[in-house]
């Protein structure tokens, strides 16, 4: 019986001597009923990482464009006047403009989107200002033409007030910069809320990486004293 149970703790023992013994003479003692499974436990775990790559496909996927709108209205006149006498015409045009500040998140890129650890940091595209004209508000309020302006009326001149307009207008939307604002705040909401949702937190910025840790092997700088105050005049 002995002699059969040896026989088949035989090859438990040449495991046992290939994963753990290390030196000659190592010696293992079994007792019958107990086995030293704990020596080999063996213990696994998941490693998950984001792939900045395809979390900013993602984001893009989602969010192409971003926008906000917003109308805008301004009053101009113009004229054409001929050499001839009594030759003036004169409009008065109202025109409406639809505007909108778009974020094209097709243009981030590796430079502007750094993912570090569960942190992301956008650097966002600068919004660009578009304006077009809304034909069907957009109208002649008042038009004054002297008595031979009629020869020499200008079929451009309605043309030329709209565009002066839109210049007009596109000028006045950048400088307030409410537009703009209003695209950015839109672009952070949605984007934080997203990639919430992907377990990160967003900082809008360009990331900074930590400054060296000066070696402590190093050689210190000139050692500065105090300059002594200066004479008291007598």
């Amino acid at each position: 019986m002995k002699f059969l149970l040896k026989l088949q703790l035989l090859p438990l023992l040449v495991l046992l001597l290939l994963l753990g013994g290390t030196a000659a003479g190592s010696a293992y003692y079994l007792r019958f009923g107990e086995l030293p499974f704990g020596l080999f436990k063996i213990e696994s775990k998941q490693v998950i990482e984001r792939d900045p790559t395809v979390v900013l496909d993602k984001l893009k996927e989602e969010f192409r464009l971003i926008t906000a709108s917003r109308s805008a209205e301004t009053m101009l006149s113009g004229f054409t006047q001929a050499s001839v006498p009594f030759s003036r015409d004169e409009i008065f045009y109202w025109a409406f403009f639809k505007a909108q500040a778009v974020i094209d998140l097709s243009k981030l890129g590796a430079d502007s989107f750094t993912l570090v650890g569960d942190t992301v940091y956008i650097v966002l595209p600068e919004p660009v200002i578009e304006v077009s004209i809304d034909l069907d508000k957009s109208k002649v309020v008042d038009r004054n033409s002297q008595i031979f302006s009629g020869p020499f009326q200008d079929n451009n001149l309605t043309t030329n007030i709209q565009r002066q307009a839109r210049d007009i207008i596109l000028e006045r939307l950048k400088k307030e910069g409410t537009l703009r604002q209003f695209a950015l705040e839109s672009a952070r909401e949605k984007l934080s809320a997203f990639l919430g949702q992907l377990g990160l937190k967003v900082v809008y910025g360009r990331y900074q990486p930590p400054a060296p840790v000066p070696d402590g092997n190093a050689s210190p700088g000139p050692s500065l004293s105090p300059l002594p105050p200066p004479a008291q005049p007598r």
